[in-house]
């Protein structure tokens, strides 16, 4: 039975497969992600933490959230992605893979790096 998006889920399709996601899942990758980012170096840790502590998963969007964080399909694997806002003519994102396998969720290390706006 192919999952279908509905009240309390939304779907994202993985390697051509759709997955079925809950505000439960965004409760549990919430957990997941605070602790790599307590563990991590990057920068902007103390303000990533303080967002994703704080906010609330919310699927409202037809996209699981976590605060500043969106779960995406990105290069074939799923990720919880944020871009800060520009900085002129660049800005930071973030990102760590999401895996869901036998055990449960996983989170991987959270990465940082830098996007270079086009100029008008």
């Amino acid at each position: 039975m192919i999952p279908t998006p509905g009240p309390g889920r939304v779907i994202v399709e993985l390697a051509g497969k759709p997955m079925a996601l809950t505000i439960e899942d965004g409760r549990a990758l919430q957990a997941l992600l605070l602790a790599r980012l307590r563990e991590s170096d990057v920068p902007d840790k103390d303000f990533l933490i303080g967002f994703t502590q704080n906010a609330r998963p919310r699927l409202d969007t037809g996209e699981l959230r976590i605060g500043v964080w969106l779960l995406q399909v990105f290069d074939q694997q799923l990720m919880l992605r944020y871009r800060m806002p520009a900085q002129g003519v660049s800005g930071s994102v973030y990102s760590a893979a999401v895996t869901r396998g036998p055990g449960g969720w996983e989170v991987g290390q959270v990465l940082a790096g830098i996007i270079h706006y086009r100029r008008p």
